[in-house]
């Protein structure tokens, strides 16, 4: 039976029926007390592992009942212990029945099966060493169970997987621990350990020794699987330790190109390379170096393609690039290759790990105005200016700078809006676009230029008609004319107003000159324009005036006329106008009396 349980005893009756009935005893006993023994186990307790009241069992007369059983409480100590015996001893109780016979064993020996393990566990169970950590320990623990008096051996079998007995030793235990002859007896090995707990160990630690050597070689393991020593003790349980060794010398693998290249268009096929960069000489690369290096490459945006370092004699791989020429003007075109690590077991860098490629364009073109004189009317609001491009462009980084020069008649901010920015020439964005001002001043026709420059200077782009010529023709137009074509004055000191008219109003400056001519009138009369003046309208007027002195005389004479005339100014023809009235007359009505009698010193 089990600790804790219950064990049950059956008595058979093997004659059919009894006349007077039948009552037996059931005796437990220790080994002393049945003065037995038994080399299965070791004795069990009285009272302490099993109850030991005696039991009786009764068959009754005349009852054909063939089986009776009793229950011996079993006790759990939750002490780790091994198998433990007792007896159990049938005698006759009523003597008168001295024809029954006990067949068998008698007593019976019966065992106690523990129920209280102890379990023996590495803890850790992983463990992982550099190759220079030397000497270390791992731990095995004693768990889950009540400390005995009883020594606990062990054996560890030691496998070696990738590393061997050049990296890895277990060093010798204390020869002064008190195991079991048995296990003391076994001679000291790498393959099978043995040694021992003591009843107040909880857990013992064994001596490792980790090698350091100059091979770069992946991470090495060693499994350990421990279980107590079978001959010694009667629960066993098994467990399992991982020992990781990690490689302390360095594996570097990268771009055998550099971190960036150049790389000219048109120049065909070239490689991309990854090798190993350190070490520099294959026997201090293990041989198994095949099986675990596994170098991923993905250009920007694109998936990994997976690249394999074989062995050392072939360090080095490489994959094609071809670079093909056309006859597009285009950016220089950029890429960056990533190295990583899909599969690596060595201490291994990557380094360089990105590798920029720069495929530089070798087309030219040609920049430039479609013309080098432009004409806008003031009111067109916004002028286009149509670049050309000799060659294709297949580039958004043909940067202009455009700057709008003040060095024409043109007046910035009044004319034209000054303006100095960056232009991105493109296939579909090839027009520079500005903004005309409209006023309402009429004017001549003005001018200013505009020119274009590279923003950062290329011997693959060139400029041609860099330097256009704008003209700005004015949309206002005016007559100007004489308010009347015909004027009278009367003799005397007057001033005459000779008011010349304008549909536009100022500010105009001499457009237009004005001249006085004589006709029956001569200077005697009027004080005339001694040549020509010009004709200023101000601000907001439309009205220019000019006074004309007209002088009295004692002579009787018939009315006099005298005219007045404006022509255009020489050097304005490029103004819009047009003389209306160009000539006036002005008449002076003479105020001098003749008296016309008969005079007669004798009239008879």
């Amino acid at each position: 039976g089990r600790e804790g349980e219950d064990l049950q005893i059956c008595s058979q009756l093997r004659d059919t029926v009894i006349a007077h009935g039948l009552t037996l005893k059931l005796i437990p006993m220790t080994y002393v007390e049945a003065n037995y023994s038994h080399q299965d186990a070791p004795p069990a307790s009285g009272s302490v592992d099993f109850n030991t009241t005696s039991q009786l069992i009764t068959f009754s007369a005349n009852s054909k009942q063939q089986f009776v059983s009793v229950d011996i409480k079993l006790y759990d100590d939750d002490i780790n212990e091994a198998s433990e015996g007792f007896f159990v001893l049938m005698e006759v109780v009523d003597e008168t029945n001295s024809s029954v016979m006990i067949s068998g064993e008698n007593p019976i020996f019966c065992t106690i099966e523990d129920n209280d393990p102890i379990y023996f566990v590495f803890n850790p169970w992983t463990y992982t060493f550099k190759e220079s950590d030397g000497e270390v320990f791992i731990t095995v623990e004693k768990v889950d169970g009540q400390l005995t008096e009883v020594v606990y051996e062990v054996d560890l079998k030691i496998f070696f997987l990738s590393a061997t007995t050049q990296d890895f030793a277990v060093l010798p235990l204390n020869s002064t621990r008190d195991c079991c002859s048995d296990v003391a007896s076994q001679p000291f090995n790498q393959q099978a350990i043995y040694t021992c707990f003591e009843p107040d160990e909880a857990f013992i630690h064994i001596p490792i020794q980790i090698f350091q050597d100059e091979v770069v070689e992946p991470y090495e393991y060693i499994y350990i699987v421990l279980s107590l020593y079978e001959t010694c003790v009667y629960q066993s349980y098994q467990e399992l330790c991982i020992i990781e060794i990690i490689d302390d010398d360095e594996l570097t693998i990268g771009f055998s190109n550099g971190t960036s290249l150049i790389v000219q268009e048109g120049v065909g096929n070239f490689n991309i390379c990854i090798a190993v960069l350190q070490p520099t000489t294959s026997s201090l690369i293990s041989d198994v170096f095949s099986d675990f290096i596994r170098v991923g490459i993905n250009k920007s945006g694109s998936p990994f393609t997976d690249l394999y370092l074989e062995s050392f004699a072939n360090s080095t791989s490489c994959f094609e690039i071809v670079v093909e020429d056309n006859d597009y003007f285009e950016e220089t075109k950029r890429y960056s290759y990533h190295l990583s690590f899909i599969d690596s077991e060595f201490n291994s860098i990557l380094h360089p790990s990105i590798l920029n490629i720069s495929i530089v364009d070798n087309d030219e073109i040609t920049i430039g105005f479609q013309q080098s004189v432009y004409y806008f009317s003031e009111s067109i609001g916004q002028a286009n200016l149509k670049l050309l491009v000799i060659g294709v462009l297949d580039a958004d980084n043909v940067i202009l700078s455009v700057n709008t020069l003040s060095n024409g008649s043109a007046t910035a901010t009044e004319d034209y809006r000054r303006e100095e920015f960056n232009f991105t020439l493109k296939l579909d964005h090839n027009i520079i676009q500005l903004d005309i001002i409209n006023d309402s001043v009429l004017e001549p026709t003005e001018h200013f230029f505009v020119q274009i420059s590279l923003l950062e200077a290329s011997s693959r782009i060139h400029l041609n008609t860099s330097l256009v010529q704008i003209y700005i023709l004015d949309d206002e137009f005016t007559e100007i004319g004489f308010e009347y074509t015909n004027l009278t004055v009367p003799e005397g000191n007057v001033i005459l107003m000779l008011n010349i008219n304008s549909s536009l109003p100022g500010p105009s400056d001499g457009l237009v000159q004005l001249s006085t001519r004589d006709g029956s009138a001569t200077g005697l009369d009027y004080n005339g324009t001694r040549g020509s003046v010009p004709v200023v309208f101000q601000p907001r007027q439309t009205i220019a005036s000019f006074a004309i002195q007209i002088h009295d005389d004692n002579i009787s004479e018939g009315s006099e006329e005298f005219f007045g005339v404006i022509q255009p100014t020489p050097g304005k023809n490029d103004f819009h106008f047009n003389i209306s009235i160009a000539k006036v007359s002005v008449e002076i009505e003479d105020d001098d009396m003749v008296n016309f009698g008969i005079h007669c010193d004798d009239c008879t």
